[in-house]
């Protein structure tokens, strides 16, 4: 009784159409799967020439990997010969460069000695000139204050004499 149900709710013209769709996508993947197995069939002959192309160029590959051989010791014993004349060349430089260096350390030392010196100098200097500075400034209020006792003076008699 349930199944007569669901069977009813269908339409059998929209059932007809969902068919014909599964049927054409059906047919389209076919279609791909054909089309991809031609083109994987030309792959796999392509290859075969490839291969037997290949199967020859091996005979050559061997002979010329003994040439290689041969060539890779001659090349070994050559490297090794030219590793250990540089080596001896970089421990000279390397001797030559850590003496540079002691010398050029030296004279940093030096310049920094001279750049001290020259600082307490001119520190030394400046503390002079500042002593000779407030020196100056002292007298020039001595100064200041006996000229204007000096000339105060007068000027204060004058002033008391005016207001008797």
């Amino acid at each position: 009784m349930g199944n007569s149900n669901i069977l009813s709710s269908y339409r059998k013209k929209n059932v007809d159409a969902y068919i014909i769709d599964l049927n054409k996508q059906h047919d389209e993947a076919l279609k791909a799967k054909d089309a991809e197995i031609e083109a994987l069939n030309k792959q796999y002959i392509e290859l075969q020439g490839k291969y037997a192309a290949l199967a020859s160029d091996v005979i050559e590959l061997q002979k010329d990997k003994a040439r290689v051989a041969n060539a890779l010791l001659e090349a070994e014993t050559t490297a090794a010969a030219m590793i250990e004349q540089a080596r001896g060349d970089a421990e000279r430089e390397k001797t030559e460069l850590l003496a540079q260096l002691e010398q050029l350390r030296e004279e940093v030392i030096d310049r920094n000695r001279f750049i001290q010196n020259m600082k307490k100098e001119t520190a030394a200097a400046c503390n002079a000139l500042k002593d000779k500075l407030t020196e100056a400034a002292a007298l020039a209020e001595g100064s200041f204050d006996e000229l204007s006792s000096r000339y105060a003076a007068p000027a204060e008699e004058a002033s008391e004499a005016m207001d008797e």
